[in-house]
């Protein structure tokens, strides 16, 4: 059995909570990497989410070895936001750690963070991405931070500059874990940026927080799939029900912040999804990429649904041939007016996307093509 007293069960510094949905694979090694440090307050709760695997018999198995394993099960599957809520909810930790069950932790940030406990909201460490090739890559920012009040916002959502919207590798102050949920109110099922929706609301409500510049989390990717399920292939369904609950997220997220915040306050969000979401579609065939493009449009873009763009296009394109009809006098009139507006119609929807997008960066070219094409030009 593990070595922590029952004093240190009766105060418990930090919960572990591991969504688990048939991880059989990969469970061993997460729990083995949490185990590692036998002498540290802490529980780990795994909340099985009706795994059809074996992955509830792996976790009663390390239950008889180590008492601080707890196992909440799930009757049905009600998806990866459900179960990490049901983890918090039921923590007695001052902060949780959520960690998914095919991946790794460092135990010794436990010791690395415990400064932090009581008076930080929020402490942050690295992740590295493990590929299954043997290559790794670092995913955070290099060098120590403390941040207080809407700085964190600003460095989370506004700028995009700490870029990692995840739930990991972070502690979160449990309190505040409870309240950002309970203000979300979430009764869906989701697997698709949930996290990103999770962690921008413990935002909203944290005062402190404080980056160590050190690894803490090894995320696994496997040939085919990562904890978030599928990101190698293509799959038109998939994608387009990942777009459909990253609005859903988007628009729960808002919805907190509109208290304190106009929606521009996620610009960059929006377009980092773009982006992101472009990426996987690259494999498409053209008929699928042009509905899934018109729909990222229409959630991600910053200022840029297509209701949007057709707004100001038509507003541009009327001055064009007013002031077009103005210069050739009266004699070309109206159908001069138009023939400059058609021509400039084109031309300003592509530019008004291109450039309030992504900016005139170089390596978009090839991208600005697809658009340009796309759009009839």
């Amino acid at each position: 059995m593990s070595s922590v007293s029952k004093e240190n069960r009766a105060s418990v510094k930090a919960s572990v909570i591991i969504p688990v949905y048939n991880k059989e694979a990969g469970l061993s090694k997460c729990l083995e990497s949490v185990l590692k440090h036998k002498s540290y307050p802490i529980e780990i709760i795994a909340v099985d989410d009706s795994s059809t695997d074996n992955s509830v018999q792996i976790i009663k198995e390390y239950q008889k070895k180590d008492r601080r394993i707890k196992l909440i099960p799930h009757k049905t599957n009600k998806g990866a936001f459900a179960a990490r809520e049901t983890g918090i909810l039921n923590a007695k930790g001052s902060y949780i750690f959520c960690l998914d069950a095919d991946d790794a932790i460092e135990a010794s940030c436990f010791n690395k963070a415990e400064p932090y406990f009581g008076n930080t909201d929020i402490i942050a460490f690295n992740a590295l991405y493990m590929h299954a090739d043997g290559k790794t890559a670092l995913y955070g920012n290099k060098g120590n931070e403390s941040l207080i009040g809407d700085e964190i916002i600003d460095g989370y959502i506004r700028t995009n500059r700490l870029n990692n919207w995840g739930v990991y590798p972070k502690f979160i102050k449990r309190e505040i874990a409870v309240t950002a949920l309970k203000e979300l109110a979430v009764d869906a099922r989701l697997t698709n940026s949930e996290d990103m929706m999770f962690f921008f609301s413990v935002c909203f409500f944290a005062e402190s927080f404080r980056r160590i510049d050190s690894n803490a989390y090894f995320y696994s990717f496997t040939e085919d799939e990562n904890a978030s399920a599928g990101r190698k292939k293509y799959n038109f369904d998939y994608i387009i029900n990942a777009i459909e609950e990253t609005d859903f997220c988007l628009k729960k997220t808002v919805a907190l912040f509109s208290a304190r915040f106009d929606e521009s306050l996620f610009n960059e969000t929006k377009i980092h999804l773009f982006e992101f979401f472009y990426r996987r579609i690259s494999p498409a065939p053209k008929s699928e990429k042009d509905i899934l493009i018109k729909r990222m449009l229409d959630i991600f873009s910053p200022l840029l649904s297509f209701r949007y763009l057709e707004r100001v296009v038509s507003q541009l394109s009327k001055q064009n041939a007013s002031a077009a009809g103005n210069a050739d006098g009266k004699n070309k009139g109206k159908s001069g007016g138009r023939s400059i507006a058609l021509k400039f119609f084109k031309y300003t929807t592509y530019k008004i996307l291109f450039n309030l997008t992504f900016g005139a960066i170089k390596k978009f070219d090839e991208k600005r093509k697809k658009y340009k094409q796309m759009l009839g030009g």
